[in-house]
């Protein structure tokens, strides 16, 4: 299907948003990747302002259609541009994102019907199972069967994938239908999710983690409170002792404020916190607030160890702990790892491993 791209000297790209919901126009970072496609840094940069964290804006719709002329045109990491595709698709449905707007409309699906044509003559060279399931997704997609593509997205284990699909498809024996998911599925399946183009997530256990740590350091603050408290009431000689009493009471809404930050934080920080290891480096995405992205290309990795604190082994999870040579910070960790995938990831940087990215 032809289909004509938004030309760069429209104006309208001025009114665009980007996930973030702020104005965006991507025209630099398109231009940029018309000239060097497989440019790891702006693909970096440029990805989480089309999809963040399920949410979408008018210039992810905009850009869909240039990203697909640029596959069609040069030799780009097609994989990757499919998964976007799929994910800003998906992402549409969402009423709390925003309509696509009429002057995209006919670009934007035709794009997609392009881009379905060209994944199938892809699909034998695609190694990553991610991206194999991103192009039966596409199809899903295609054929209008959203639930079908939300299922091959958002569910990360494989066998989970199987058995979804064997439900999915039960008394359903035409095939891609109509047929739609339990909402709590789905949302089981979002908590797994890739947070970024080919990002894996941390494993779950480390929330867990993270609250039992959280727990020990109320636990010490609250039994410090007791003791004030108890010295306060008991063993003040103070005239004034309403004084004490407000600093008993400022100190336990303190640990009180605490042990609630303990249960909702970690949670927040995993949601926000994704790494990728390819055949350039390794790559960690991290901050709730500020927005970090740490890249460590393997000609500047030393030597790596994974390492295991006691809530560490207990909940089977390691931190991968990467020295490097002349960057800004010599050692970078990545914690909240399932200890074998630690070890893998380690084994990949080392080059002791050369299988499939992680």
């Amino acid at each position: 299907m032809n289909y004509a791209p938004l030309a760069f000297d429209d104006d309208r790209w001025n009114a665009l948003v980007s996930g973030y919901r702020v104005p965006f126009n991507p025209t630099g970072f398109i231009r940029q990747l018309m000239d060097n496609p497989e440019d790891a840094s702006v693909w970096s940069q440029l990805v989480p302002e089309l999809y963040h964290q399920g949410t979408v804006g008018s210039a992810s719709y905009a850009v869909v259609p240039w990203l697909v002329r640029i596959c069609e045109d040069h030799d780009c990491p097609f994989e990757d541009a499919v998964l976007l595709a799929v994910l800003v698709e998906l992402a549409r449905q969402d009423d709390n994102n925003p309509p696509l707007s009429d002057f995209l409309n006919e670009a934007y699906h035709a794009s997609l019907h392009t881009l379905h044509r060209l994944s199938l003559s892809h699909l034998p060279n695609i190694r990553s199972l991610l991206h194999r399931r991103a192009i039966f997704a596409l199809a899903a997609v295609i054929a209008n069967d959203y639930s079908l593509a939300e299922l091959l997205i958002f569910v990360e284990d494989e066998k989970d994938v199987s058995a979804l699909l064997a439900d999915y498809y039960k008394d359903v024996p035409s095939g891609l239908g109509d047929r739609q998911n339990d909402p709590k599925q789905v949302a089981s399946a979002r908590e797994v999710a890739p947070t970024a183009i080919g990002h894996s997530s941390l494993d779950p256990r480390f929330i867990t983690a993270e609250r039992v740590s959280w727990a020990i350091f109320v636990g010490i603050l609250f039994f410090g409170w007791l003791a004030h408290a108890l010295a306060a009431f008991f063993f003040n000689a103070d005239p004034k002792p309403i004084l004490s009493i407000y600093a008993v009471g400022a100190t336990a809404g303190f640990v009180a404020l605490m042990g609630i930050l303990g249960i909702v934080w970690p949670p927040v920080v995993y949601r926000h916190r994704s790494y990728r290891i390819t055949d350039h480096g390794l790559q960690i995405r991290k901050g709730v607030w500020w927005r970090v992205i740490i890249d460590v290309p393997h000609s500047r990795v030393q030597h790596t160890d994974v390492t295991q604190g006691p809530l560490e082994r207990r909940y089977g999870l390691g931190k991968l702990v990467v020295h490097t040579a002349g960057t800004m910070s010599a050692t970078v960790e990545l914690e909240g790892l399932a200890h074998e995938t630690a070890l893998a990831l380690r084994d990949r940087l080392t080059g002791a491993d050369d299988d499939e990215s992680v």
